[in-house]
């Protein structure tokens, strides 16, 4: 079985593949060396209850995971939502309520309650939405570690493959890279990236956005923040990341000095007026982090045909849904079920249609995992 992509995604598809004996194959045109900054939000509470009880059961398998493979700089440190203002902090309560009643670990934190977890927060804050599983993970440490422990258990890797062909033969797919070719029965396509080569030689997928922020990493400075706070987050050796909400990209990401200069300003303005303790921080990297993910935002999992199926998530939630795109995945291929819950991520949603099918494909409710007659 071949894995298109070496990302979060993908590396848990692989491993979770192998350890069910399915031996998988990993192809990508680059590897996962790493991102700028080195870590990660694991962002539990943001979304509906439906997105919040999936983060849940992914956040509750991290430490395992985490044992099983080695370290890859997960730490659960709760998140805080702060309120500045009480139209802000009526909308916490409101988001809190609303995960409280469908049985989800978020809550509602007093002001007071707040700044005794957070002493370091503005004087103006107004309350927090609070849950215990969010947390921060390494990226690319994760994804090399899953990549590793797939190897463990008999699989493959074809990195920085310079280019990627695929198409469909009987039997199932052969794919050409720029040293290799592979012949697979069934394929799993789980990055966004190589969706667009998949796209127009097989003829499906879901429509994409793309997103793009600019992260702010300063220098090492004294312990000042103990949770994720609003994206904002310090790693144990103290450099703060400064980390904004991601923006649908409409168009070229190309900034100029200027542009920089004012996109530093803003991220910097807003920190320092929750966390004042971060003004005499300075700056020392600002990476443009540009990603792509389905066209509303939420992973696209599930089965397209017999044996063609989709991991596919934004970089962010990739890292936070891992867990469970890998076990859904594994499942559907070697179990022929599908977990309860993902029905939100089926790629139906989008109507895709695969080619030669004529009819939206996806997991789910309107469509059943079917016995593959091509094994793996």
């Amino acid at each position: 079985m071949a894995v298109l992509g070496a990302g979060c995604a993908g590396a848990a598809a692989a491993y979770a593949l192998a350890r069910r004996r399915i031996a998988p194959v990993v192809v990508d045109t680059s590897r996962p060396d790493g991102a700028v900054p080195a870590s990660a939000a694991v962002a539990v509470q943001s979304g509906t209850p439906a997105d919040i009880r999936l983060a849940v059961r992914s956040a509750e398998r991290f430490p395992e995971l985490q044992d099983a493979i080695g370290g890859f700089g997960y730490r659960r440190t709760g998140g805080l939502t702060v309120a500045l203002t009480d139209a802000d902090a009526e909308m916490g309560r409101a988001r809190a309520a609303q995960a409280g009643a469908a049985g989800l670990p978020v809550a509602w934190l007093s002001r007071e309650e707040t700044l005794r977890r957070e002493p370091g927060l503005t004087e103006h804050t107004a309350g927090a939405v609070y849950c215990g599983y969010d947390g921060v993970a390494d990226p690319g440490a994760l994804a090399r570690r899953l990549l590793a422990a797939a190897l463990g258990f008999g699989g493959a890797t074809h990195l920085d493959c310079g280019y990627i062909s695929i198409a469909r033969q009987n039997g199932g797919f052969r794919i050409r890279t720029g040293r290799d070719e592979i012949v697979a029965r069934r394929v799993v396509v789980a990055s966004m990236e190589l969706l667009g080569m998949a796209v127009r030689q097989l003829g499906a997928g879901p429509p994409a956005r793309s997103g793009r922020r600019r992260v702010a990493v300063t220098e090492r400075i004294a312990p000042l923040l103990r949770h994720t706070v609003n994206g904002i987050r310090q790693h144990p050796s103290g450099e703060l990341v400064l980390d904004p909400p991601a923006l649908v990209d409409e168009g070229a990401t190309a900034e100029n000095a200027r542009a920089l200069v004012e996109a530093l300003r803003r991220i910097a303005a807003a920190a320092v007026c929750l966390v004042p303790g971060v003004e005499p921080a300075r700056i020392i990297h600002a990476p443009l982090l540009v990603s792509a993910e389905p066209a509303d935002g939420r992973p696209a999992v599930g089965r397209l045909e017999d044996d063609l199926y989709f991991a596919l998530a934004g970089a962010d939630r990739a890292v936070t849904y891992c867990p469970v795109i890998g076990d859904a995945i594994a499942d559907a291929v070697s179990r022929n079920r599908w977990p309860d819950g993902l029905d939100i991520w089926a790629p139906g949603r989008f109507a895709v249609v695969a080619a030669g099918a004529g009819t939206a494909g996806g997991l789910g409710p309107d469509r059943g995992v079917q016995d593959s007659s091509q094994g793996s």
